[in-house]
């Protein structure tokens, strides 16, 4: 086990050790942190409704995660008035498998498909995140794509793409398309939720997007570094306090990021302001100031 130098602090040995991790061993350790969470969640449902048999126990620890989520929730409500649960009264043995959430199983299920669509797609969000900075858990995975918004009748493709493997709302999927917003599915088999964005927060970042190997072995898009940090300090200007520690943890992690660009672009997006504060936070190191 490495030891800690005497020169410095809990915390700045900490992140020495999560600059050492490859991008894969950062994503494998927050696989680790949701596959316990969600486990965890699942055993405090299953001693309340024993009677739930595996797949209303699914949608049970689903609900309780994405329960402020309104258009998940009606996605998830209308999957379940399709599905006939057991309810037999008879426990259902408690094991890792009962819920089966695995972040790259649904993230291949995702990359698979889009691959086979003409339109630009790169990962963003949380999973992007953990690739450049801290491990962490993420309840879902964010995709930004280029879909021109007269182009509405791609819904009824992506449907019949993802029906099979995914819960997904075909009339939400539309209106996303024509309004430049989001879309959502949700993996039948993990019950990860994935966020589809057609409006992207930092322009041309679909375009800089650049290929990282995940977990599965397969080489994905994913939005830059820079790009990652610069869409976090958006969702800072609009209330996100998450986003706050992902672009710490990312500027402490990224030793070459493009400083130039970040500073330029900070400034055409109006969150110089969070750039700056956050960037003192990053060098700092106390681990006394709260995020």
């Amino acid at each position: 086990m490495p030891q800690i130098e005497e020169d410095k602090t809990v915390e700045e040995f900490y992140w020495d050790c999560v600059r050492k991790m490859s991008p894969a061993e950062r994503v494998r350790q927050a696989r680790r942190l949701n596959v316990n969470v969600w486990a965890m969640v699942k055993t405090q449902l299953h001693e309340k409704q024993p009677e739930y048999d595996e797949m209303a126990l699914k949608f049970a620890v689903a609900k309780r995660f994405y329960w402020n989520e309104p258009d998940i929730l009606v996605i998830l409500n209308d999957a379940e008035k399709n599905i006939s649960f057991k309810n037999d009264k008879e426990p259902i043995p408690v094991n890792d498998n009962t819920l089966m959430m695995d972040l790259d199983r649904t993230t291949e299920k995702v990359m698979t498909i889009l691959e086979t669509t003409p339109y630009p797609f790169a990962v963003t969000g949380g999973l992007a995140a953990i690739t450049y900075g801290d491990p962490r858990t993420t309840k879902n995975i964010d995709v930004i794509m280029e879909i021109d918004p007269r182009e509405v009748n791609v819904a009824d493709t992506f449907f019949e793409k993802f029906d099979n493997d995914f819960f997904f709302s075909l009339k939400s999927c539309r209106e996303a398309i024509e309004q430049q917003t989001m879309f959502q599915a949700v993996d039948k088999e993990t019950m990860f939720k994935v966020d589809f964005h057609l409006s992207d927060l930092v322009p041309g970042s679909c375009t800089r997007r650049r290929n990282v190997r995940i977990l599965t072995g397969r080489v994905v898009p994913m939005v830059t570094a820079e790009d990652s940090i610069l869409s976090k300090l958006v969702w800072i200007k609009l209330s996100s306090d998450r986003s706050r520690k992902d672009v710490v943890a990312i500027l402490r992690v990224q030793t070459n990021l493009d400083n130039n660009y970040l500073d330029t672009t900070a400034e055409k997006l109006g969150v110089t302001k969070f750039l700056k504060e956050l960037r003192i936070i990053a060098e700092s190191y106390n681990p006394n100031i709260i995020l």
